[in-house]
């Protein structure tokens, strides 16, 4: 998922606005905000409306992210629970039901249960591997994470699992593994991401060598 952050973006233009109110691209912006929003509410009115069964699930979808990434939890569990009603068999709202649960709620067992859910409507999708094994490394279930972040691999290598992986190794101490995962990750990382994957390929060295 994008992750558009439009809580402070429109906080930012809100406060840029109360410091000079004349600027007219800070008008411009804020005037997006109010159109996107009313466009959202306004086409997800007009699908059930006219019972577009196609048309309603993009609309409650798009409106469902915006919520979710302006930081409106509760108006975005209520999109995600009336798709969940209508398409129960998409995967798609399971999971963003889970990431409300874990970013909004702190309800991270009811989010391990979502994507679960999710897998078994969508068991190719490397993403909900990662995103439950996420939940498992901060309930400190580590094994657990582990095991997510190398299926999510399997099924489609990235830089970040690989990362973390090498980052579950640290906390065991096993350095010379974790430097193995970070050199994995720094293989396939973006050019803008590799400094990073390499300092922390830098930092396991340095614990094998301390060692």
């Amino acid at each position: 998922m994008i992750n558009h952050q439009y809580d402070l973006a429109y906080q930012n233009f809100m406060h840029a606005f109360t410091i000079y109110p004349a600027d007219t691209m800070t008008l411009v912006n804020i005037t997006k905000f109010y159109k996107l929003n009313n466009y959202l509410i306004a086409d997800v009115a007009n699908n059930q409306k006219s019972n577009n069964v196609n048309g309603l699930y993009k609309a409650l979808i798009s409106r469902a992210y915006y919520y979710f990434n302006s930081k409106l939890f509760k108006n975005c569990l209520v999109d995600v629970n009336t798709e969940i009603n209508l398409f129960p068999d998409s995967s798609v709202f399971y999971v963003l039901r889970g990431d409300v649960e874990d970013d909004g709620e702190n309800k991270k067992e009811l989010a391990i249960k979502d994507y679960t859910y999710a897998l078994k409507l969508n068991p190719k999708s490397s993403q909900i591997y990662y995103e439950r094994g996420l939940v498992y490394k901060r309930l400190g279930l580590l094994k657990q994470a582990m095991s997510d972040y190398n299926k999510a691999i399997f099924i489609n290598p990235t830089s970040y699992a690989y990362n973390n992986i090498g980052s579950i190794y640290m906390t065991w101490k096993q350095y010379k593994n974790a430097y193995a995962e970070f050199a994995n990750a720094y293989k396939i990382a973006p050019v803008i991401d590799s400094e990073f994957y390499h300092r922390n390929m830098m930092r396991a060295q340095h614990y094998m060598e301390k060692k």
